[in-house]
């Protein structure tokens, strides 16, 4: 009897002895899976951030108003609002690094950089009636000042004469007076024009829409004018919008509203002839086409563009857009965001990257085609 007992121990002691053992191998075990894991995080964590790493800009949500400009191809200018005032800030969000560009004694609407970064408008709002329009260089020392019996003011830089621009200051009636500014020689013309939406076809000479406010319509011809307002001419007819660089041109139009679709066409600017085309689905606001935000890098010679996934009524449409580039030389297309909800955005001087969101709360990697958050709350 006192033998089975011991041998039952023996069995007992011997069974303990090995479960012991299993469980702790399997502690052992699963402490060296999670160390790999831990590992492998670290490793792609470094491999997905260590080339282009975004380090969030951390800011307060009270004070933070926008990201509003790129200052050059690796930092932009964001605003933070104070007391009866605003902070514009550099900031590089590659290397975390964070400079005072410039102090305002007033509210900030807009910041907007001439052709190659080398200037800055800065449009304050001095009160509810007036604003002022500051140019500042690149270290942020003001060149130029100019006080406006308006605050809706619209602003066109001169890309063929970098210190020169087009302003158009609406009066609360909706009536209009147009100017020609250069920020370098001090110098203010006003400027008898007939639209106020220009853009500059030449360094000397605007293009813009006709539209014909008696009898309302979705089209209107493409004109070019002199500065005087006094000689104009007819570039193309039936255009919904259009774009206007030194080598080109390119117009929407063609809209077949059965097929809820429009036409991209670009025509070399010398000789007219066309370059190439394509055509997107289109979206119907009533009284009018939408119009996406479009935008040309003269680096990357693309024009990029945002496209709904598919046509219909703006006002319910929820399908998304993808975020497209086009090359001028080629016509070739590429995707850069398969499908992103709507909003502006803001190439790199380089076209590395791009600026997205209402607050350009995010930044997007064009060769990756990789989005990040970017402000940091």
């Amino acid at each position: 009897m006192n033998k089975k007992i011991s041998l039952i121990l023996i069995l007992l002691i011997l069974f303990l002895i090995s479960a012991c053992q299993q469980s702790i191998s399997q502690d052992i075990a699963i402490h060296k899976l999670k160390n790999h894991a831990a590992s492998s995080k670290q490793e792609l964590h470094r491999h997905f951030f260590s080339e282009g790493e975004i380090i969030p800009l951390q800011v307060d949500k009270h004070s933070f108003q926008s990201i509003t400009e790129w200052y050059d191809q690796k930092s932009f200018l964001y605003v933070q609002g104070v007391d009866n005032g605003a902070h514009i800030y550099r900031y590089n969000p590659f290397t975390g690094e964070k400079t005072l560009f410039f102090d305002s004694d007033n509210q900030i609407v807009a910041i907007q950089a001439n052709k190659n970064q080398s200037l800055f408008i800065v449009h304050t709002a001095v009160n509810q009636y007036n604003s002022e329009l500051l140019v500042l260089t690149k270290k942020g020392d003001v060149l130029f000042e100019w006080q406006s019996e308006s605050n809706h003011l619209v602003i066109e830089w001169n890309p063929y004469s970098l210190s020169v621009f087009y302003v158009a200051a609406f009066k609360p009636d909706w009536s209009f007076e147009t100017f020609s500014i250069d920020a370098a020689s001090n110098k203010v013309s006003v400027l008898q024009l007939n639209q106020p939406f220009l853009q500059w076809y030449d360094e000397s000479s605007f293009s813009f829409l006709k539209w014909d406010s008696s009898s309302p319509s979705l089209v209107a011809p493409l004109m070019k004018s002199n500065m005087k307002g006094s000689i104009e001419e007819l570039i193309f007819d039936s255009i919904v919008s259009y774009f206007v660089d030194e080598d080109f041109i390119m117009t929407i139009s063609n809209v077949n509203e059965e097929e809820e679709t429009s036409t991209y066409s670009f025509y070399d600017k010398k000789s007219m002839k066309q370059l190439f085309s394509f055509t997107v689905p289109v979206l119907s606001m009533y009284s009018e086409w939408f119009v996406p935000n479009f935008q040309y890098n003269d680096t990357t010679q693309k024009f990029y563009t945002l496209v709904p996934i598919v046509g219909g009524m703006y006002d319910t449409y929820n399908s998304g857009f993808r975020l497209m580039s086009y090359s001028i030389p080629t016509g070739q297309s590429t995707v850069i965001q398969q499908r992103v909800p709507y909003a502006p955005f803001d190439i790199s001087p380089d076209g590395s990257y791009c600026l997205y969101g209402y607050q350009t709360e995010s930044i997007i990697d064009i060769t990756k085609r990789q989005m990040w958050d970017l402000i940091k709350m």
